[in-house]
């Protein structure tokens, strides 16, 4: 340990605390801030279940400074008396002069990770340890797992088999539900080599017991050996905004936001902006400077037949169980029962199957599937939806459309109204108002976009027709011009 003598100036003395800091293990830099690696224990929020020993960022407060470099270095002054040297304590302005200096000759720590995964060049990360190449922390909680270096489509084939025997008690509405449950669990472990962000993944029921919660268990296991956190829904955008910005200092990996209440809807402009967030930009508790967090979080969510507001439809994928019992949480005859015991046991093989279907692909050149863009979402497209696709899988986010059109009837309604208007000749050209209104052709499809006492209301029509100006229903556009000294409106329907 290096010696250090007091007093000196403290530019000299935080040289050199630095240096002998910079061999300390478990020591990293984030956000402007010193971190270690860490777990949340008691420093788990208790808005946020079962997170007690979930891995995280753990901030070096001031008295453990104070204690890492009294390890680390040697401190010293002159005794008055003696005329010698005694060994003492750092001094109290050193600890808080390195808690505000930034940036620190230490490496950038992303955050832990528990299995291994991918890195974004398509490479394996199986070493515990620091990746300098990622940020990453991997401490393995399962053996190790065994990728070959040379693998073909068929294999990619034989490992989603693998995944899919962990899914086969679950009661999926369609074959492309399950795919997206095998996008969850390859998202679980794959986080790391998505560069941005991923969408949500809402795991929707038609009753209580038909193992949503379950499902994203078996997804947070295979990444972590534990459960998923739960957090519950908060109908005030500034709670959640706040809860968001904990997990992001946290680096949390996976966060469950557990039973939206039944029928009800998801979504609000906090949760909407962080799902397509790289990095979180926010104030901390109780200070005034704003941080720029890396947000690395794989969001999933839970709850009977839910909706979804606003922008959120275009960041879900939506996985549908239809339970055929009226009591699904008495069913039997499970083949893998209990089943986060047996993924528990299993762990090691499943995260190796996951490690195989994308190693595969990459090792392929990443062939075009032929798939439709994802927008905002172009790299975790590429990396597991694309994958799972060349694996012989339907598409994932085949269920996203029906939806969009749960989240937003009114389209439906205006496309219908559009439609209808196209096909009445009488309609040809630019109309005014009135005339589209007082339409008989067009009363019931009128009536479906806005009724009162009923009858069409044109007030609603009209303010409805304003904000549609451009937009695509259904294969036809709304057109609208200005002419005339009283500066009318005049309305056409357009096809793309």
């Amino acid at each position: 340990r290096p010696t250090i003598r007091l007093p000196q100036e403290l530019h000299l003395l935080a040289t050199q605390a630095v240096d002998a800091l910079c061999s300390a293990p478990n020591l990293y830099q984030r956000a402007g801030r010193l971190v270690r690696v860490g777990v949340l224990g008691g420093r788990a929020p208790r808005w946020l279940r079962g997170a007690d020993a979930a891995p995280s960022v753990e901030p070096v407060e001031a008295g453990t400074l104070a204690v890492l470099l009294s390890e680390w270095a040697t401190w010293t002054k002159r005794d008055g008396r003696s005329g010698k040297d005694k060994q003492t304590d750092p001094p109290d302005r050193l600890v808080k002069a390195l808690l505000c200096a930034r940036p620190w000759p230490l490496p950038y720590l992303d955050g832990p990770i528990a299995c291994p995964t991918l890195r974004p060049d398509g490479s394996l990360l199986v070493a515990p340890g620091y990746d300098p190449e990622t940020g990453l922390y991997l401490s393995p909680t399962a053996p190790p797992a065994d990728v070959p270096d040379r693998l073909v489509q068929s294999d990619a084939a034989t490992a989603r088999a693998v995944l899919e025997d962990a899914l086969c008690d679950f009661p999926f509405a369609a074959p492309h539900d399950r795919s997206a449950a095998l996008a969850l669990l390859l998202t679980a472990v794959l986080r790391p080599a998505v560069v941005g962000p991923c969408p949500i993944f809402l795991v929707s029921g038609n009753a209580p017991g038909a193992g949503k919660s379950l499902l994203c268990d078996v997804a947070s296991v295979l990444a972590t050996g534990q459960g998923a956190p739960r957090m519950a829904i908060t109908r005030e955008d500034e709670e959640t905004r706040k809860r968001i910005t904990a997990i992001a200092i946290a680096g949390l990996r996976f966060v469950l936001l557990d039973n939206v209440p039944a029928g009800g809807s998801l979504g609000s402009p906090s949760l909407d902006a962080a799902l397509t967030a790289e990095t979180w930009h926010d104030r901390r508790l109780g200070e005034n400077q704003t941080v720029a967090l890396p947000l690395r979080c794989l969001w999933m969510a839970t709850g009977n037949n839910v909706t979804v507001r606003g922008d959120l439809a275009r960041r879900v994928v939506p996985v549908r169980l239809v339970a055929s019992v009226e009591q699904p949480e008495e069913r039997t005859g499970f083949r893998h029962a209990p089943l986060l015991d047996w993924c528990r046991q299993e762990r090691s093989g499943l995260v190796e199957a996951a490690l195989v279907l994308a190693r595969a692909y990459t090792l392929a050149g990443s062939p075009d599937v032929g798939l439709a863009p994802y927008g905002s979402y172009e790299s975790w497209s590429a990396v597991v939806r694309s994958a799972l696709v060349w694996s012989g899988a339907p598409d994932p986010c085949a269920g996203r459309e029906r939806l969009r059109d749960e989240a937003d009837p009114d389209a439906q309604a205006m496309a219908g109204l559009l439609a209808a208007w196209h096909a009445a000749p009488l309609l040809s050209g630019w109309q005014p108002l009135r005339t589209i209104v007082a339409c008989e052709a067009l009363k019931d499809a009128l009536l479906d976009v806005a009724e009162k006492n009923g009858a069409p209301d044109g007030r609603t029509i009209a303010y409805r027709f304003r904000a549609s100006v451009d937009r695509l229903f259904g294969g036809y556009v709304l057109r609208r011009k200005i002419e005339g000294h009283n500066r009318q409106a005049r309305w056409m329907v357009a096809t793309t």
